[in-house]
């Protein structure tokens, strides 16, 4: 538990058989979310010295993990390996994760709190993505990220989708709230040597602006 200024107010620790890479939690009203996903740290890879000691399968059996007080409440969700979290939400006694997924699929899964049971649905193909922070831990419509060499934006409630090939692969885009609402905002990404600044609502069109850098930048995970 976080302070209003940060300071950790209590912590408590929760077993795991084995050690995953933790690259995604997230936060409802309710819960703290997790993931248990392959690869798993490994002790002899890292007394031999190796760059990353977390070796192994890149997929295996993976758990969504809800935890409230003491011992998450764990649904297994089939195998894979859980890239980034995009966002979670409580949603009629039901908790929505939504999160990228290797080799790079956005996947929601519906947890039903009352059953334990697990609905999953593959949204699109996308290596990166996330949402308007204000949202965080509350119900999203839009998704930005990418795909491949576009910049996309991803309605995950129509299902439709808008993309702006930029020819390089771009780092991870960010939405830059403008107005109220959703969606109404900018999109800013480095793609290869540009500053790229997007009309959330129009990424197809005229950029707002371009920033020459003086340097490609490589992609960032």
């Amino acid at each position: 538990m976080l302070g209003e200024d940060g300071e950790v107010l209590r912590a408590e620790p929760f077993p795991l058989d084995r050690a995953p890479r933790m690259r995604a939690v997230g936060v409802t009203e309710r819960f703290v979310v997790v993931f248990d996903s392959a690869p798993y740290y490994s002790r002899a890879a890292d007394l031999v010295g190796l760059r990353d000691p977390y070796r192994g399968p890149a997929t295996g059996p993976a758990r969504i993990g809800l935890l409230a007080r003491g011992r998450p409440l764990w649904s297994g969700v089939g195998e894979g390996e859980v890239r980034s979290l995009v966002n979670a939400c409580e949603d009629l006694g039901r908790v929505v994760v939504d999160a990228v997924w290797a080799p790079g699929v956005l996947r929601r899964h519906v947890l039903d709190l009352a059953t334990g049971g697990v609905r999953r649905v593959d949204l699109r193909a996308m290596d990166v993505a996330s949402v308007d922070e204000r949202l965080a831990g509350r119900r999203h419509r839009f998704a930005f990220g990418a795909a491949g060499t576009a910049i996309v934006r991803h309605d995950v409630a129509l299902g439709c989708t808008w993309r702006r090939e930029v020819g390089v692969t771009p780092g991870r885009p960010v939405f830059v709230p403008r107005g109220h609402d959703e969606g109404d905002g900018w999109v800013v990404a480095v793609a290869g040597g540009e500053l790229l600044v997007l009309d959330a609502a129009d990424l197809a069109g005229p950029p707002v602006a371009v920033v020459r850098l003086p340097f490609a930048v490589p992609a960032s995970p």
